[in-house]
């Protein structure tokens, strides 16, 4: 894999194409677009929902002094913080806010975007990261797979 398509081939830029197909989906359907009471707020919510979960997230790494970067292969199972309750709340933090700006943009067109990042993530990244984490901490990471879910 190249240095470029290393760069390119990362969550976060999975989740601005998704939230760009959101917004084109919305803009392009608008007879799909819905307005319910407390939208804005279910939306917002979501989204500081899921950036204070990654922030939090993030900072089990830095405790745990391992990478966050997808790929590389990483110094220490995390099983604290919110890896307790997830074994990927950094892409559940992803889900939440793509969710959220999917309630924002109020377009039922938009919803289709969240299936597909989830598939995305779910396939791209969450499968090869657990084959890695499998090899490297071998009977403790099964351990902790036999104890916290994937998701939720």
């Amino acid at each position: 894999m190249s240095k470029l398509t290393e760069l390119i081939d990362l969550p976060p830029i999975w989740l601005v194409a998704c939230v760009a197909a959101a917004w084109g989906l919305a803009m392009n359907a608008p007879w799909l677009q819905v307005s319910v009471p407390y939208q804005d707020v279910a939306g917002w919510g979501l989204i500081g929902l899921g950036a204070a979960l990654m922030v939090y997230s993030i900072a089990a790494f830095w405790r745990f002094k391992t990478s966050v970067i997808p790929r590389q292969t990483p110094s220490a199972l995390i099983d604290k913080g919110p890896y307790r309750i997830s074994r990927n709340p950094i892409y559940l933090a992803d889900l939440l806010i793509l969710a959220g700006i999917v309630v924002l943009l109020g377009a039922l067109s938009a919803l289709v975007t969240v299936p597909l990042f989830w598939a995305a993530i779910q396939y791209r990244f969450i499968l090869p990261e657990e084959a890695v984490l499998k090899e490297t901490f071998g009977a403790d990471y099964e351990a902790y797979c036999g104890s916290v879910r994937r998701w939720l």
